[in-house]
C-alpha cells in the first residue's frame, strides 16, 4: 500500500483525525541550526529533525529575537514546508516501531537518515502513582492539539496528555502533577494511568475522556 502524504492538509493545524495505516504531520517547529518535524503512525511517533535550513530562515534567526515577528514566522512556514518536501521522498525508509526520532543529513550522495531511540525521562520528576499503560493497548483517533489526543483505551473513550520531544514531555509532567494533586477529591477526570513505551519511558497520561467529546 502506497503511503499517502498531503502536504497541503498536513500543515493545518487542527482537526487532525488520523488513520493507523496513513502518516499524519502533528507539528513543526524551526530552531537555531535544524527543523523538527513530528510523524505520527500506526500509535507511534517518530521526530525527523533536518540539519539544513533555509539562507532566509538562517539570515533572520541572526537579526531577530522575536519569533512573532512576521517576516520571520513567513520565512520559518517556508522552511517547514521546503523540508517537508524532503521528508515526503524518505517516508519508506522512516521505521516508526524502532525508534522515535529520526536525523536527516545531507550528503554529496543525498539525503541519509537515521535512526535513534531518544529518552526524555529525566524530565518526569513526577512520582508515578497510577497503572502502567503500554502504548500498544491504546489506539490515538484524533490529534486536538500537539500534546494532547482522543482515543481507545480498553474499549473505553480516553484523553490523552501525549510527550514526543523535551517541551512537549514538560506539558505531561505538568499534567502528572495535577493529577497527583488532585487524585481522589473528584475534581477532574479520572486518571486510568501512565503511559509507557516500549522502552519502559514514560512518555504520557491516560485519563478519562473528557465528557461530551
Amino acid at each position: 500500500m502506497s503511503t499517502q502524504f498531503d502536504l497541503a492538509c498536513l500543515m493545518k493545524l487542527v482537526p487532525r483525525l488520523v488513520s493507523r495505516e496513513m502518516i499524519t504531520f502533528v507539528a513543526g517547529s524551526v530552531g537555531a541550526d535544524s527543523t523538527l518535524h513530528c510523524l505520527f503512525k500506526g500509535n507511534r511517533t517518530v521526530v525527523v529533525q533536518l540539519t539544513i535550513l533555509s539562507e532566509s530562515v538562517t539570515s533572520l534567526q541572526n537579526t531577530t529575537n522575536d519569533p512573532s515577528d512576521p517576516e520571520y514566522l513567513a520565512a520559518s512556514s517556508g522552511a517547514l514546508y521546503q523540508k517537508l518536501e524532503t521528508i515526503q521522498t524518505l517516508l519508506n525508509s522512516i521505521e516508526f516501531c524502532q525508534a522515535n526520532w529520526a536525523f536527516v543529513n545531507q550528503t554529496a550522495d543525498g539525503f541519509h537518515i537515521s535512526h535513534r531511540r531518544k529518552s526524555f525521562q529525566r524530565l518526569i520528576t513526577c512520582p508515578l502513582w497510577a497503572p502502567f499503560i503500554y502504548d500498544n493497548e491504546i489506539e490515538i483517533t484524533h490529534w486536538n492539539t500537539d500534546d494532547h489526543v482522543n482515543g481507545y483505551w480498553m474499549r473505553k473513550p480516553v484523553d490523552i496528555w501525549y510527550g514526543w520531544d523535551q517541551a512537549h514531555m514538560k506539558q505531561v509532567n505538568k499534567a502528572m502533577r495535577a493529577g497527583r494533586i488532585l487524585r481522589g477529591h473528584d475534581l477532574s477526570q479520572e486518571v486510568y494511568g501512565h503511559l509507557f513505551d516500549s522502552d519502559e519511558n514514560v512518555i504520557g497520561l491516560v485519563i478519562e475522556a473528557t465528557k461530551g467529546s
